[in-house]
């Protein structure tokens, strides 16, 4: 009988105790963004690009494209770099560093050749660009 006791004694004290439980919040969501314009919106700039976004399958990307073009992936770690094939304005990249939806860093290049990605810092993600 005492055992009895014990036992629903321990199982409704299991009961509660798990019950209170919540789980660990789930980690922040980290996007990076690269955004690819003309620094002249009434013109076009065709370009070519070679990026990596590391992911669990990363792989070097290459592309030729028309501006704009906004690419978006859940990540950590970007890089890129762009060149301008013709055009009369200037490209202009921005790289965006985003966790649960508010920019924390941002940077910006225009020029023939842009230069962007990020690195860890002390604080986090850290955005560079450069031209050439």
């Amino acid at each position: 009988m005492k055992r009895t006791f014990l036992t629903i004694g321990l199982a409704i004290t299991s009961i509660l105790l798990l019950s209170s439980f919540q789980p660990a919040p789930s980690p922040k969501s980290h996007q990076l963004t690269l955004k690819i314009i003309s620094s002249d919106p009434t013109q076009e700039v065709s370009f070519e690009a070679a990026y990596i976004i590391k992911r669990d399958n990363s792989q070097l990307q290459a592309l030729k494209q028309s501006t704009p073009l906004s690419i978006s992936e859940n990540a950590e770690f970007a890089s890129a770099i762009f060149h301008k094939l013709n055009g009369k304005a200037d490209l202009k990249v921005t790289i965006f560093s985003t966790t649960d939806s508010i920019m924390r860093e941002q940077a910006s290049a225009s020029g023939d050749i842009i230069i962007v990605g990020t690195r860890s810092g002390e604080n986090g993600v850290v955005c560079y660009a450069g031209s050439y």
